[in-house]
């Protein structure tokens, strides 16, 4: 467990670069734009919620992982950006606490937080840190043997809003997992140069 986190963890060194994906959907408000291909995730579909303050999310699948990326406030206003917001925090709370119920609810089982931690995004000599989270799982069925699963958020504040990454992953190695999730964030930024800019300090 403590290779996978590290292995997970040292993946995020990441560098903000500039590039023009096509994307799936747009954010015309907040200038946010999703691919339609995330590592090698494709773009299944744009959830909006009714409650204005819980926003939407964009869902990524691929073979055997599901991932989301969740734009919300919860009804703040002027959120500040970064980690360190007494918001920021309850919602990370909270989201941490999703995860917990659901990989403790069948047909999941033996879900646990094997590690935490706060990568960076570096760029023109300044940072964006975000709060990083790894949980482990079984997937058990019944009637079928179990699945191991691996379940990450990567979350900080930005643009006035929560940026949320949510992803799952069955059966797949620590070095692959902590690749693709790199992947993942690394195609994002790189879709949104110029409003990642707006997260660095």
């Amino acid at each position: 467990m403590r290779a996978l986190f590290a292995a997970v963890l040292a993946a995020f060194a990441l560098q903000a670069q500039a590039q023009a994906p096509e994307p799936a959907h747009v954010d015309a408000r907040l200038h946010l734009q999703f691919p339609a291909k995330l590592g090698e995730l494709r773009y299944r579909k744009t959830v909006t919620y009714p409650n204005e303050g819980l926003g939407y999310c964009i869902v990524y699948e691929g073979k055997s992982s599901l991932a989301q990326i969740c734009v919300y406030d919860f009804g703040h206003r002027k959120l500040p950006t970064g980690i360190d917001s007494k918001e920021f925090k309850e919602a990370l709370q909270t989201a941490e606490d999703a995860v917990t119920r659901l990989i403790a609810t069948p047909p999941y089982r033996n879900g646990q937080l094997i590690g935490t931690g706060r990568p960076e995004i570096a760029g023109e000599g300044r940072k964006a840190q975000a709060e990083l989270r790894l949980f482990t799982s079984e997937l058990a069925p019944p009637g079928e043997a179990p699945v191991q699963n691996v379940h990450l958020i990567l979350m900080t504040t930005g643009l006035g809003k929560f940026l949320k990454l949510n992803y799952t992953a069955r059966d797949m190695e620590s070095d692959a997992f902590a690749e693709e999730s790199k992947q993942l964030v690394q195609d994002f930024v790189e879709a949104n140069a110029e409003a990642m800019k707006t997260l660095l300090k």
